[in-house]
């Protein structure tokens, strides 16, 4: 028997038929062992055989090249029953089906298809746990050796969410009214805690916060004054100076200050333009007023 194969497609190919009991490919980065397939070590189990007829694959990949070998998988296994990950655990279809519902109020061409994938996903679960009770498997071993409940709990808080989306669809305006009225009470607590979150950096309680945009404080140490951020950068006074005098002399235009201070450096970053009346530099965005504000604390200390 030849444990090193050819190649990767050798490799699936001999796991999907079963022709041996084991088998690698020359990189050792693709390799079977009786009804499991592993892509890059055992902690990512590619699929396993669960009956001579079916098979399971994980179809959640991350790298490039563990995304070859799914498609590879798939291609090879297309004579068996086919299971995926991504459909028939509860947690990874509950998690998809919450995504694709808080889409279909806003969506215009593609609310059929988001109907169509709730419904698929929801009887792919239901199916599964079918299949292992006729089959009489209880337990899988998955990536990194996770022991897996194959036995749908239907009493569950997942299971029943899961199933009040999937009977929502049979009335879309109920199902919409309440994606749309989570979206309001998840915007509402949003914007209660970005306001706790701006009054702590105020008081000076934080150095670093992760917000929609940055902050500004004009601080004082031992070198003398500086301008803080909310992401813990500090700016030199003189060079925050010399910036706030460009933006000044541009009347903080949009336009001209894309057209014009695109490029200019303050300290390690750069400046991106502007958009949203706010300067963009790097990854932070801080909105005109805020800057405006800084701008006359500055100049109060001069």
């Amino acid at each position: 028997m030849r444990r090193v194969l050819k190649n990767t497609s050798e490799v699936i190919h001999y796991f999907a038929n079963q022709i041996q009991s084991e088998g690698k490919n020359q990189s050792r980065n693709i390799y079977f062992n009786g009804k499991s397939l592993f892509s890059y070590g055992s902690h990512y189990k590619l699929a396993q055989i669960l009956t001579p007829q079916s098979v399971l694959i994980n179809d959640i990949g991350y790298s490039s090249t563990t995304s070859k070998h799914i498609h590879e998988t798939k291609h090879a296994t297309r004579h068996l029953k086919r299971f995926f990950s991504s459909e028939v655990f509860l947690k990874n279809a509950l998690s998809e089906c919450e995504s694709l519902a808080k889409k279909i109020p806003f969506a215009r061409t593609n609310k059929l298809h988001h109907i169509n994938t709730i419904k698929r996903l929801y009887n792919s679960v239901v199916e599964f746990d079918a299949f292992c009770k006729e089959n009489k498997i209880n337990f899988l071993r998955w990536s990194n050796y996770e022991k897996i409940n194959t036995k749908l709990d239907k009493r569950s808080k997942d299971f029943k969410r899961l199933q009040y989306l999937y009977n929502s669809l049979a009335n879309i305006e109920t199902l919409e009214s309440e994606i749309k009225a989570q979206k309001i009470r998840e915007k509402a607590k949003r914007e209660r805690e970005q306001k706790q979150l701006v009054k702590k950096y105020r008081l000076g309680k934080s150095d670093f916060l992760r917000l929609d945009f940055d902050l500004l404080q004009l601080r004082y140490n031992d070198k003398g004054y500086h301008v803080h951020t909310s992401q813990n950068v500090r700016i030199d006074i003189q060079e925050a100076k010399k910036l706030l005098r460009a933006l000044e002399s541009l009347k903080y235009n949009q336009e001209a200050i894309n057209n014009t201070l695109k490029g200019y450096k303050i300290s390690h970053y750069t400046i991106k333009g502007s958009k949203h009346n706010a300067l963009v530099v790097g990854c932070h965005r801080i909105k005109f007023d805020e800057i405006k504000t800084i701008a006359k604390q500055i100049k109060s200390i001069n």
